[in-house]
């Protein structure tokens, strides 16, 4: 899906040329560099005693295999620099006990091959005491094109479960540019995090951190290492980015990992993108893998959920109505919510009653839209797909210019604790009604009943639509002693 109302949280990413937010000692006309993109060549490898050695026109990777996949040094071969020193030697792949205590890794097995494009690693460790009851196989998976895969397996061949927390990767002292003014991090947060100075982040993957992504890149420099997670199972993780003078670290934890006894755990693969400019190369790559999984949606509905779309006529999705011709489309947003979910069950419309002359809210019985005709032919359209159609009305809230407006104001208005008439603050035409008037509350109930019934009614047999709806309940208390107080607000006025 491209875009819709839908209930679900999104995330907003910039993919233009230039971040989004910039912190404020950065011009605001400040270009992000590119280093040249290497050629594609076969990767090369290496094991010599307890070091292994891998490169490509990407990457020069050496790590130390005895005690984890400790990474001693990390080249960005198109930049011709070092991002991980030879001092470094940190594990890419740490586990920790329930108390957080690490636990010790120890090589017990390696395997090498060269598959489609790519060198292949195993490696298999045993860990804690080293008696091989609980272990972590890791494939090591160095693209051609630069990409480095990491797969870990968690094996129990205990008798009783094992919980275990594991960070991978996890990279320590990264120095992607020459100056740490230019080494620039991104995380996928619902604020997006998008910056160079110093900081400690941990987000939860959830709302808060909704994409699975973390960058780095050296803006003026040239070049970059992203890290995204290929999780289709969602599991629970944290990000972690923290930044000083020292380098950068990043890291994905898996907090709370449980392995059945005789049993196996496979992890998502995290993958490593180096490229060669900012971030944008690795969300892109990010992007593809999002959209790849997704493909299977349609056939994959789960069972028992309702889907209800919320649809504008005006300022929508455009799925649900054609301004220019004044014809409602169903079977467009059907097609849509198909595509994107597998389904929908249902179609609730706000804004249909929308009228130039006497507003959006109160006028139930005319709109501009199309008319009565046009609003009846296509919930019968939603019928033929099998879709229910709902129709939304405002609860307190009503145009002056209407009807309902016009026998409702001012005696119905809505007064503040101020002792001042309300309104809506983005319109001096709509404001709130009183629900303790009775006239009101009688005037409401009327159009709520027979307003749908009017505009959908196609024989006499009748056609209706499955529901009406008011959601804006209890806008605020009325200040006016004269009405009844033990009117319950928050109830809907509706008899």
């Amino acid at each position: 899906m491209t875009y819709g109302q839908v209930f679900l949280l999104a995330a907003s990413v910039n993919q233009s040329a230039r971040p989004a937010h910039l912190p404020p000692d950065e011009p605001e006309d400040a270009a992000a560099s590119a280093v040249a993109e290497p050629p594609v060549v076969p990767t090369r490898w290496e094991q010599r005693d307890d070091l292994l050695t891998a490169e490509n026109g990407w990457v020069a990777l050496t790590a130390e295999l005895k005690a984890g996949f400790g990474v001693r040094s990390l080249r960005l071969v198109p930049a011709d620099r070092d991002i991980l020193g030879e001092s470094t030697g940190v594990s890419w792949l740490r586990l920790a006990k329930e108390g957080g205590r690490l636990e010790s890794l120890s090589l017990q097995g390696f395997r090498a091959a060269r598959v489609a494009q790519a060198a292949e690693f195993e490696l298999q460790y045993a860990a804690g005491d080293g008696s091989a009851r609980h272990g972590v196989v890791l494939q090591v998976h160095v693209a051609d094109q630069g990409e480095i895969r990491l797969t870990p397996r968690l094996t129990n061949a205990s008798a009783d479960a094992w919980k275990v927390a594991i960070s991978y990767p996890h990279i320590d002292g990264c120095r992607i540019a020459p100056s740490i003014d230019d080494a620039w991090y991104l995380l996928g947060a619902r604020s997006l995090v998008l910056d160079h100075r110093p900081v400690t982040i941990e987000l939860p993957y959830s709302g808060t951190c909704p994409l699975q992504i973390m960058d780095l890149f050296a803006r003026r420099a040239g070049g970059g290492l992203g890290i995204y997670l290929a999780d289709a199972g969602l599991l629970a993780k944290t990000f972690r980015i923290r930044q000083d003078a020292g380098g950068t670290e990043l890291s994905v934890h898996f907090g709370q990992v449980e392995v059945p006894a005789g049993g196996q755990v496979a992890l998502p693969t995290a993958v490593l993108v180096p490229h060669a400019g900012d971030w944008h190369q690795a969300y892109q790559r990010y992007r593809s893998w999002v959209r790849g999984v997704g493909g299977a949606r349609e056939s994959g509905r789960l069972s028992g959920v309702f889907y209800c779309r919320r649809d504008y006529p005006l300022g929508g999705t455009g799925y649900l109505f054609d301004a220019r011709e004044q014809r409602y489309q169903p079977e467009t947003l059907i097609r849509e919510s198909i595509s994107g979910f597998g389904g929908i069950d249902m179609i609730d419309i706000s804004g249909w009653a929308y009228n130039e002359q006497v507003g959006r809210v109160g006028e139930y019985l005319t709109n501009d839209l199309g008319g009565l005709a046009e609003l009846r032919r296509a919930i019968d359209v939603s019928h033929r797909h099998g879709v229910r159609l709902g129709l939304y009305f405002e609860g307190y809230l009503v145009d002056r210019r209407s009807s309902l407006g016009r026998r409702t104001m001012p005696a119905g208005q809505l007064i503040g604790r101020d002792g001042k008439p309300m309104w809506w603050p983005r319109s001096d035409k709509e404001f709130f009604v009183c629900p303790a008037v009775a006239p009101w509350r009688d005037a409401l109930s009327a159009v709520i009943v027979n307003a749908p019934r009017r505009r959908v009614r196609r024989n006499e047999a009748g056609t209706w639509n499955e529901s009406s709806g008011m959601m804006q309940r209890g806008s605020g208390r009325c200040h006016v002693k004269a009405r009844s107080p033990s009117w319950p607000i928050g109830k809907m006025p509706v008899r």
